[in-house]
């Protein structure tokens, strides 16, 4: 039977088929199921998706935690996950004054970086933090970000820290046995 997660990525995969637009990618995201967690927003077009999943009883105006994954078209051709890390990073003090950042890491194994922003207070009032993972695929870029709002504990660090460990990107030609259904 296909995992709630995966039967959502098949059908963002087909909604651009479906409307007459390009096929969405090649490529898969694939990520550790989230009980509880219910999708808040998504939209697909073209040349991106963004996905936002949520604790269920939450909304995306109020929320504790939120999981967000979203696809580039052709954004792996032209940066890296670093330089896209990097960009991010260097938008933080204007979107985030006084915020603090981990270096950006670069995965071994694959192409793909990780780094951790905590951001003391926000346009809400309220602290949040977040983990970022950007994957790059064939040609498209893949993120996958973990956030608290409010003071994030550390059980909630290493719970995202763990989540994004089994984040994995399946590329449709390949005969990786996780990436089957």
């Amino acid at each position: 039977m296909m995992k709630p997660i995966r039967r959502l990525a098949a059908l963002l995969a087909i909604l651009p088929l479906l409307a007459g637009l390009p096929a969405q990618a090649k490529e898969t995201l694939v990520s550790p199921d989230l009980p509880g967690f219910v999708v808040g927003f998504a939209k697909v077009n073209a040349n991106q998706s963004i996905r936002e999943e949520i604790p269920q009883g939450e909304t995306i105006q109020r929320w504790s935690k939120m999981v967000t994954t979203q696809w580039f078209r052709n954004l792996a051709d032209r940066i890296t996950p670093a330089e896209y890390a990097n960009s991010m990073l260097a938008q933080l003090p204007r979107s985030c004054p006084g915020a603090t950042a981990s270096a950006v890491q670069t995965l071994s194994g694959q192409e793909a970086v990780r780094f951790k922003v905590v951001c003391p207070s926000t346009a809400t009032g309220l602290a949040e933090s977040f983990f970022l993972l950007a994957i790059a695929g064939e040609d498209d870029m893949h993120v996958k970000q973990v956030a608290f709002r409010g003071e994030a504990s550390s059980d909630d660090f290493l719970w995202a820290r763990k989540f994004l460990t089994g984040v994995y990107l399946c590329r449709r030609e390949g005969d990786d046995p996780k990436c089957e259904d």
